[in-house]
């Protein structure tokens, strides 16, 4: 079974959510029996810029068979792309557009579709749903949809009008509304129309969750909607608990937002009971952030072994945005218990008080961060809890199957089960 790949990422090594699920759906799809070419485009993310290294690295671990990539300069993935998404997302203005694919992307991308017979053509985000030209809808079409993306953008942008412009990201700067948990959910903002016609250009789409997934199923007509958690696998040996309360930031601005609402929400109740609490930041936003004397700023740790060694338990105070809490299912792979807001708890494996804790605010997230930091017994009882947590509900094995029944399936048998 012969499947070509498109990303715009580099997804090594793992910088964000969205290069831990490229790396999973390319192991998934392997463990599957698929051939995978893998084709991306340099110039799209500055995350991690496609090197020689990077490509012999996915062949070698063999999550492809073959790495192509195309040099097709343009702005910034995490900053004018997204304002471009923002833009499509907007109420008025100009009819929007979703297609970012340049007429040399789709040039490129049509002559490796000749170039070798494949029987599935795997698309990373909607956005890109422009290279598929018509010639290839008699052949099996697969969107990793990863999240929705004018409506992560729409929420986006209203953020952001709530946060400070400037070299230096200070939690005081941040405008009360965007403090407030009800924050993302008051404004009625929703996916565009324009969106959900990219997705039904697939005949499979993939969803990160299940709340994401009825919205698209709702909203389109032709594709048959599959949600695949991103799979992760519990640590082999675990290591004894380090000194912080990690808190791995991706990068995107409701990372901003969440270490915002702990610095001034959370931290000032923690710190009454427990005076040698230690925030630790990793992450994308580790040259902007303020100084706080009970935060320690730890970068971009490459080795994710080595940062869950740091980490006693997990904080996601994140509380707005699209997809699925992968960080934060990954700390929990490694033994750490996750202290979570119910706002954005749906995709992650925890059952509360047993294997992390939910918070409904920020009196209940202190109290929780409070308990586990105190007991390091706790933590270890509930970080083993969270990796069977994660064993269970968030197996290779189990995408893999998923995966391979999608790609034995034809498109007709497909179609027939799914609209009957």
């Amino acid at each position: 079974m012969n499947v070509l790949v498109f990303t715009p990422h580099n997804p090594h090594p793992v910088r964000s959510g969205a290069h831990r699920r490229i790396l999973e759906m390319l192991r998934g799809l392997r463990d599957a029996g698929a051939r995978v070419t893998l084709a991306g485009v340099a110039g799209l993310s500055t995350e991690n810029r496609w090197s020689a290294e990077a490509s012999r690295w996915l062949e070698e671990n063999g999550l492809c068979e073959s790495v192509t990539v195309l040099d097709e300069p343009l702005p910034t993935f995490s900053e004018k792309l997204w304002r471009r998404l923002t833009k499509a997302a907007g109420p008025t203005g100009t009819p929007p557009t979703l297609d970012l694919a340049t007429p040399r992307m789709r040039a490129w991308f049509a002559a490796l579709t000749r170039a070798r017979r494949f029987d599935w053509i795997f698309v990373n985000y909607a956005g890109f749903a422009g290279l598929l030209p018509s010639a290839l809808r008699t052949r099996g079409t697969i969107l990793e949809t990863h999240d929705l993306v004018t409506l992560h953008g729409a929420m986006r942008a209203k953020l952001e009008a709530h946060l400070p412009v400037g070299p230096v990201f200070s939690p005081d700067a941040v405008g009360a509304e965007a403090l407030e948990l009800s924050f993302a959910r008051s404004s009625g903002i929703a996916a565009h129309p324009l969106e959900f016609e990219a997705i039904d250009r697939f005949d499979v789409t993939l969803a990160i969750s299940e709340e994401e997934a009825g919205i698209m199923r709702d909203h389109t007509r032709h594709t048959i909607v599959h949600t695949i958690g991103t799979p992760i696998s519990p640590a082999q040996n675990r290591r004894p608990h380090g000194p912080l309360a990690l808190f791995p930031m991706g990068p995107h601005t409701f990372n901003l937002q969440g270490y915002a609402w702990f610095v001034r929400r959370v931290l000032p109740l923690i710190e009454g009971e427990c005076p040698d609490f230690c925030l630790g930041v990793s992450g994308f936003y580790h040259t902007t952030l303020e100084y706080h004397p009970r935060v320690r700023i730890l970068g971009f740790v490459a080795d994710a072994t080595q940062l869950w060694s740091l980490g006693r338990m997990l904080v996601n105070p994140n509380y707005a945005g699209t997809g699925q809490p992968i960080k934060t299912i990954e700390g929990m792979a490694a033994g750490l218990p996750a202290v979570i807001l119910k706002h954005f708890s749906g995709g992650a494996p925890i059952q509360h008080a047993v294997s992390g804790f939910i918070a409904n605010d920020e009196v209940g997230f202190a109290e929780y961060c409070v308990r586990l930091w105190r007991d390091p017994s706790m933590c270890w009882d509930m970080g083993t809890h969270a990796m069977s947590a994660v064993e269970k509900e968030c197996s290779p094995a189990d995408v893999a199957r998923t995966l391979g029944c999608i790609l034995q399936s034809s498109a007709t048998s497909r179609h027939e089960a799914g609209r009957s």
